[in-house]
């Protein structure tokens, strides 16, 4: 946490400059008047820059006012520059009131020749650009002697959720929190709670983690105990801060959410809430990791865009796939590994056989104990995932950082993947990049496990997360990745189903059984008879057309000009209708 109180004792006025009862004056060394500069006490404590020191340089002021309270003022040199009233419009905020502007911009342009610490300045929250610096809402945490750095302050211009907090001690939130909390849905959510700080170290993008389900089945307290992680988590609409938010705000909304938790989890709750026109592409736009491009209003062009890199956790009655459904929006193939719905009952928040006002009670003494107890778990994290040695106590850098977490996660992965091997589970191409999500937060809870700060086992925190997998995975199934495996089950039937397709070269096909299924092509295509489809479209509710219509969205299905499906072609003088899939689509992967 911050030292600049700590410093601003030692530190002096520029030259020229003196302080008398408070007053901040200017006296030039032909002149012995003396000019007043500000009303109250400024002092300058520390220069802040970045990295290289080549660029976004900061004065921090300590201002005292009227009353005697202190405050700090962190101010952009370049702003000041460009707008000297709107800073002296802040310090006036904080009660300093300052009398001559041109001499208060004297003032810190002299400051900045003052031999004062060096800070470095935060661009953004969570983890900073090549460095093992993380902005943690207002606290910066690092490793002093790696880094070489004094102290960090955030950029004069970022917005700082002050909803990420720390309050209590680590063993109070173990207690009262995390040894209280029962069932698959809380503790997911807490690993969900401590995984986005792993993702840029592991060069993974972020994902949705959505606990759906019928009302009073605990959710909301689930998205509690995992915000509880990194900070406030009062129930959204309680009057209580809290960094829960619902879903019911503007893209534009949700893009400066993204930003100011960037390198946090992100809680949304109640997707019913959502009030918005384009949900898919609100979707989008939260996993893509980018803000939308947008000119700015000072150089006419375009703006930096700001970017976000986080996992999400959400609750809803609804999956994320029905509420696109609502708006006649189809569900992208990208998104179905991004956008997790895991189904979720009121069971998954209460211990075994547990009765059902033992739980509620300890269900709200958890709630109670969030206003006091919360962030120290996150906090902890991060200072220990920044703080990575080898065997002669020498400090990781982050390239050493980033290629051990990535050699642990393909532990996890392969632990996983061997669990469902075992279970006679075999997964396609999407499915094993949620996989790949899911191990994150088995590797987040088993080094919160080896931290000490979890007091839970590894084997505890494997089958929680295997569990949530394998929720998602029925639900993707039945739902969200039904075109995917619809798709499969057409090209495995053409796979063990090849003596029933007439090869088009050979003589006599006419005569064709009844089990034929269609007729190979001399191009290698396939021509399906219609029955053949609607037969094989029957074991998920869809027609011949309907069917053909998902091979035609994926490109793999050859149809004259217009809305036509089925061609017609003559083979051996013998006229067949039928659907024609291209070669290509028996070896395809979906």
């Amino acid at each position: 946490m911050s030292n600049i109180n700590n410093k601003a004792a030692e530190c002096m006025l520029p030259e020229g400059f003196t302080e008398e009862n408070g007053i901040v004056y200017f006296c030039h060394e032909d002149d012995d008047k003396k000019k007043v500069v500000s009303s109250h006490l400024l002092k300058p404590v520390a220069k802040a820059c970045n990295r290289s020191r080549n660029g976004n340089w900061h004065i921090v002021l300590k201002c005292t006012n009227h009353s005697g309270a202190e405050a700090e003022m962190i101010i952009s040199l370049k702003k000041v520059k460009r707008n000297a009233d709107s800073v002296i419009s802040q310090l006036a905020g904080k009660g300093v009131f300052i009398q001559d502007s041109k001499l208060f911009l004297m003032f810190l342009e002299k400051s900045c020749e003052l031999d004062l610490p060096v800070y470095r300045v935060a661009i953004r929250p969570g983890f900073q650009p090549d460095e093992l610096v993380f902005q943690f809402g207002p606290y910066p945490i690092f490793v002093a002697e790696r880094e070489g750095i004094q102290d960090v302050i955030p950029n004069e211009d970022m917005t700082v959720n002050h909803a990420i907090a720390v309050s209590g001690s680590l063993e109070q939130w173990q207690e009262q929190i995390a040894r209280k909390v029962c069932g698959m849905a809380p503790k997911l959510s807490i690993l969900v709670g401590l995984s986005s700080f792993l993702l840029p170290l592991l060069g993974e993008s972020g994902a949705i983690f959505h606990l759906c389900g019928d009302s009073s089945t605990g959710k909301t307290a689930a998205i509690q105990a995992g915000a509880s992680v990194n900070g406030l988590a009062a129930e959204p609409g309680s009057g209580s801060p809290t960094q829960i938010q619902r879903w019911n705000s503007t893209s534009n909304g949700l893009e400066l959410l993204m930003v100011m938790n960037n390198g946090t989890t992100l809680c949304l709750d109640e997707l019913g809430s959502f009030t918005g026109k384009f949900f898919a592409e609100t979707l989008y736009d939260i996993v893509s990791g980018v803000t939308k491009s947008r000119m700015d209003g000072e150089t006419l062009g375009m703006a930096r865009q700001s970017t976000w890199v986080q996992n999400v956790l959400s609750t809803g009655e609804l999956t994320i796939v029905d509420r696109i459904r609502l708006e006649k929006s189809p569900a992208m193939d990208g998104m179905l590994h991004r956008a997790l719905s895991i189904p979720v009952t009121a069971e998954d928040s209460r211990s075994e056989n547990e009765d059902i006002d033992v739980a509620r009670q300890r269900i709200s003494d958890i709630k109670t104990s969030l206003l006091t107890c919360h962030g120290s778990a996150g906090y902890e994290f991060i200072r220990c995932l920044t703080g990575f040695t080898d065997e002669d106590g020498k400090y990781f850098d982050l390239k050493a950082t980033s290629d051990f977490l990535k050699a642990d996660l393909d532990v996890m992965l392969d632990e996983m993947k061997r669990r469902l091997h075992a279970g006679l589970i075999t997964l396609n191409s999407v499915e094993c990049r949620a996989l790949q999500r899911f191990a994150i937060l088995y590797l987040a809870g088993a080094l919160a496990s080896e931290w000490q700060i979890l007091p839970w086992g590894k084997d505890e925190i494997a089958d929680v997360v295997y569990e949530a997998f394998n929720r998602w995975l029925l639900n993707y199934r039945s739902d969200a990745g039904r075109k995917q495996n619809v798709l499969i089950t057409v090209q495995n039937f053409i796979a063990v189903s090849r003596s029933k397709f007439i090869d088009a070269k050979i003589p006599c096909f006419a005569s064709r059984k009844t089990d034929t299924a269609g007729y190979i092509l001399n191009d290698g295509s396939y021509l399906i008879l219609p029955d053949t489809l609607e037969k094989l479209g029957m074991n998920w509710g869809l027609s011949a057309k309907k069917l053909a219509r998902l091979i035609d969205e994926e490109g793999y299905l050859t149809r004259p000009e217009g809305d036509r499906l089925t061609t017609r072609r003559t083979i051996q003088k013998v006229n067949v209708t039928g659907y024609c899939l291209s070669a290509e689509f028996a070896t395809a992967s979906f």
